[in-house]
């Protein structure tokens, strides 16, 4: 928001002035207007919700999933309701007041004003300065936000997803600046971009905004498995990154025998008829002539263990380039699948891609769509013979149907043919 002074001056005006004033009303024999009181509580309520990360700093959190909106429109519903406050704010009789609300009264006053001026005067253009501004705000939420339970950090990702929103509707701001010629001296924004740029990583564990996960289980507990078990498909996510491991080299790969373990008897409970689907980020075994390794510790043996439970496929990504091959184990009917990425860290000459996974009947069909300068289009595609899933005797969880269904898991698109 433009004009910090105004939020300290708000924030004032309610934790100090309107305090006073009913601190005042309490040991005096006057009561507070009402009418007063009310036009506090409205402009309390209004910019808690025009500000969630104001609110979320206020100890308010009705509002912790979202973030504020800077749009002109906006701003332009803004300074009518400031219009519409200070219209019922000159009804009531200031010089009847007691001393403590006359204060909050001209502070509220102050404020209304300030913001009218504003959006009138276009201030909102201009939303950073030489040591601030609303990105920095954001950088702010990970020692903001509170982290007790699983709805606060389901809130955090919320806001997270938001962000680009935020940033797309400031940038537009700025351009309308910019035309009009209204606009910040060069010389006061030298160096500014460093605030921007620290938040450029190469892996988002190096991220402030990823602080909060690596305290996910101490605060939580441990994380649950992640699943999606109905239209057709099982999949089972495995984490195979480890923070840290017994070699030097820490982005290579690890399994253990005990999430196999927990993954097969997982699957048990799925219904014959379900495509069973390992998802995991390293090829638990190596990819030939791949642009690099994967070296994951026990992969070997996990990818014995899933041929053996009859898993479909095992999607990976980390090599950043697309491969199929069956695993040389059981029926030979298990299948590893690498993605390439959509990221700028392209490896082995690969263009931009993903995976599009199409499963009918007996058919498993996979394209990597590959960015060839203005679209995606196929850049390579293989054809896999599905086993048949005899022997399977178990409970009927997975029935609907897989037909018109598309499945997110990151790199691939799942659906089979209506």
């Amino acid at each position: 928001m433009p004009a910090d002074v105004r939020v300290l001056a708000l924030a004032l005006m309610l934790l100090g002035g309107v305090g006073a004033g009913i601190v005042s009303s309490r040991s005096s024999a006057a009561s507070p207007d009402p009418a007063l009181q009310a036009l506090f509580d409205e402009a309390w309520a209004f910019r808690l919700a025009e500000d969630p990360l104001f609110a979320t700093s206020a100890g308010e959190h009705q509002y912790d999933d979202r973030l504020p909106s800077a749009t002109r429109g906006d701003w332009n519903r803004r300074a009518e309701f400031s219009r519409t406050m200070l219209k019922r704010l000159a009804a009531i009789d200031r010089a009847g007041l007691p001393a403590a609300d006359r204060i909050s009264y001209d502070m509220l006053s102050r404020q209304l004003s300030d913001t009218v001026a504003d959006v009138d005067f276009g201030a909102w253009r201009i939303p950073l300065n030489a040591d601030s501004g609303f990105h920095t705000d954001f950088a702010d939420l990970p020692d903001r936000a509170p982290f007790r339970t699983v709805r606060d950090y389901e809130n955090y990702i919320a806001r997270l997803r938001a962000f680009p929103r935020w940033v797309d509707e400031e940038i537009g701001a700025m351009r309308e600046g910019l035309k009009a010629g209204f606009t910040l001296p060069k010389v006061v924004l030298q160096g500014i971009d460093v605030t921007m740029t620290t938040h450029v990583v190469d892996a988002p564990e190096k991220s402030v905004f990823f602080a909060p996960f690596r305290r996910y289980e101490k605060i939580i507990g441990p994380a649950p498995a992640q699943t999606h078990l109905g239209g057709g498909f099982a999949v089972r996510g495995l984490n195979t990154a480890r923070g840290a491991q017994p070699r030097l080299n820490w982005s290579k790969g690890q399994i253990s025998r005990r999430q196999v373990a927990a993954a097969v008897d997982w699957f048990e409970t799925s219904h014959a008829d379900c495509v069973r689907i390992v998802a995991c980020h390293h090829p638990l075994t190596e990819m030939v002539g791949g642009p690099m390794t994967a070296r994951v510790w026990g992969g070997e043996a996990a990818a014995r263990d899933f041929a053996e439970a009859e898993v479909d496929l095992v999607l990976s990504g980390h090599i950043h380039a697309p491969f199929t091959w069956p695993y040389g184990f059981g029926d030979g009917k298990t299948y590893a699948v690498g993605a390439g990425t959509l990221s700028i860290r392209e490896r082995g000459g690969v263009p931009p891609s993903f995976n599009v996974v199409e499963i009918e009947g007996a058919a498993i069909r996979i394209a990597a769509l590959g960015w060839m300068g203005s679209r995606f289009e196929p850049y390579r595609t293989w054809s896999l013979d599905r086993r048949a899933p005899v022997g399977r005797s178990r409970p009927a969880r997975c029935t609907r149907p897989y037909r018109s269904l598309r499945a997110q898991v990151k790199g691939y698109q799942l659906h089979s043919p209506s």
